[in-house]
Parts: C-alpha cells; sequence; structure tokens
C-alpha cells in the first residue's frame, strides 16, 4: 500500500499549499476546483518527502447525490495504473466527512498520508472520490517525485 493513513476533514487552510498542476481523468468525471499538496514548490512535479506526513486536499463541486463517498487512490508503474488499496477506503462518517453528499454543493476535503516506507520514484497518482456504486465525483492526476 502507498498511502498508509488518510484523514479527512471538511475544512482545510490554504496557506499550508498552493494549488497544483494536474490532469483530468478524462470523461465521466469532475475536475477538481483545485488540488493542494503541503510542501510543492514545483506546480508540475509535487516532491514528497517520505519522512514527513504528505497534506492534500481536493475542492470539488459534487456531480451527483451519493449516499457515501470512497477514496480510490492508483499509482502509474510501467503504463498500468495499479491500485494502492484493493477496496476503495470508506470516508463517510469517518475523518470529519458529512454525508451523504448533494449535487451542486462545493466541497473540501483534507487528506493526510504517512508512507515512510515509499520507494524513491516519480510517477502519477490518480486520486479519485466516488459513489458506493464507483460513480466518479471529482478525480485528478498528479505527477509526483518521492525522495
Amino acid at each position: 500500500m502507498l498511502f498508509s493513513v488518510f484523514l479527512f476533514s471538511s475544512t482545510v487552510n490554504s496557506v499550508f499549499g498552493q494549488s497544483i498542476k494536474y490532469e483530468t481523468c478524462g470523461n465521466k468525471t469532475n475536475d477538481p476546483l483545485s488540488v493542494i499538496i503541503t510542501g510543492c514548490e514545483d506546480l508540475k512535479i509535487c516532491t514528497i518527502n517520505r519522512s514527513e506526513p504528505i497534506h492534500s486536499s481536493l475542492n470539488y463541486i459534487s456531480p451527483i447525490d451519493a449516499p457515501e463517498l470512497r477514496l480510490n487512490i492508483w499509482a502509474k508503474f510501467f503504463s498500468l495504473w495499479i491500485p494502492i488499496k484493493s477496496e476503495p477506503l470508506r470516508v463517510c462518517g469517518q475523518y470529519g466527512v458529512e454525508c451523504p453528499i448533494v449535487k451542486g454543493k462545493e466541497y473540501l476535503y483534507n487528506m493526510t498520508a504517512n508512507a515512510p516506507w515509499l520507494q524513491q520514484v516519480q510517477t502519477k497518482i490518480r486520486l479519485m472520490l466516488s459513489s458506493p456504486e464507483n460513480k466518479p465525483i471529482v478525480c485528478a492526476i498528479i505527477e509526483i517525485h518521492i525522495v
């Protein structure tokens, strides 16, 4: 598993990071309004220090109503998207996430991950929040360099 701990809350203090460049995940997904990762000095390729917690957030407007929210994370290796966890992480009712998710409402969630065992690598990470039926709510692909 690439990320071991995720903590969500419904507010973020944007002084901890700035919006970084991200790729869209293709059609049928909702692009975020912003993606923030603390400590990213290069807005194109985010350097992440594996010995420090990784603080990030997604700001988006939900395109659908959903009773729950789930986090799916993949890493790209040799042109293949590999899931970080076999099952999506349920985030409603935990980490301060309020559900149900309401269509047209703006949301802002913080994530904190600790992963000191990561290998040094440059890759892409795809983050997607979805409904229990795997309908995408928001999705972004970010390029990272782990040191």
